[in-house]
């Protein structure tokens, strides 16, 4: 009677951890580098401030804005408590590696199979020797001598359009700054969301997502260097819905509410 009741109770216990582990929201950070290349461009804050507000009343998730445009000492122990982060900054290939602690927590979110997700610079860097470590964690990379980018306007076309990232967006024309030709991880499961033509290259892939081997998920976006490319309904739909898609969480058939007003919009005043 006695070893009944441990067990009832055991299964009980257990029973209760599932439940509070399946309503545990998702923690997605999302870090911003400083801002360059002059105003109206790679402002990584007000973009991040965005998103968060596109993602603020989804269900079973909660964002957190970092600014990691200095140490960010607490960086590697933020990381490994999360589930996922999203990177927009310079140079991003060297940011995951210039710090052993936060290689070492970014290594540990791809073990624990959390989610990635990576917009514009945040996918490149200068030294090619920083390149196999970027492609483990976000599939494709804008980086090396050899990177190629232009500015361009050009028609972004959904090329993967039954993928959930893809949800409520069709084609759209979008002008910026593009990075093509792009490195891709020979490990994993690329599949092309948006896809574009770039300088007269044709079929060159802006969006996709990442099937990483260890059973996670990345996101990249090879645009968004302009900031007014935040008011481009599909451009933040896309990358709210990379969110949810990276840490598992569902997106509606008809894509992701994704609304900010023109004042959400606008950069702060420089003092």
């Amino acid at each position: 009677m006695l070893r009944r009741c441990l067990t009832i109770s055991l299964a009980v216990i257990l029973i209760s951890v599932s439940a509070v582990n399946a309503a545990k929201p998702k923690k997605v950070l999302l870090l911003a580098g400083k801002s360059s290349h002059g105003r109206g461009a790679h402002e990584h804050l007000p973009g991040m401030q965005l998103l968060a507000k596109c993602l603020r009343d989804v269900p079973g998730l909660n964002v957190e804005v970092h600014y990691v445009g200095g140490d960010w000492v607490e960086g590697p122990d933020l990381i490994k408590r999360a589930d996922g982060i999203v990177m927009y900054m310079d140079y991003g290939m060297r940011w995951e590696q210039s710090d052993p602690a936060r290689q070492a927590a970014l290594e540990d979110l791809m073990k624990r199979a959390g989610g990635v997700v990576a917009l514009h610079w945040s996918l490149g860097g200068r030294d090619a020797k920083d390149i196999p470590f970027h492609l483990k964690l976000v599939g494709g990379c804008h980086g090396g001598p050899d990177r190629k980018y232009a500015h361009d306007e050009t028609e972004l076309k959904v090329a993967g359009p039954d993928h959930p990232v893809a949800a409520g967006i069709g084609d759209f024309r979008l002008k910026d700054e593009y990075y093509y030709q792009l490195k891709w991880a020979e490990a994993g499961r690329i599949t092309p969301i948006l896809k574009g033509t770039v300088r007269d290259c044709p079929d060159q892939t802006i969006a996709w997502v990442f099937e990483r081997p260890d059973g996670g998920r990345s996101v990249g976006f090879a645009a968004m260097h302009a900031h007014a490319n935040w008011g481009v309904v599909q451009c933040r739909r896309l990358i709210a819905q990379g969110v949810l898609w990276s840490v598992k969480l569902p997106i509606p058939d008809a894509g992701l509410p994704v609304v900010i007003t023109d004042e959400d919009l606008e950069l702060p005043q420089k003092p």
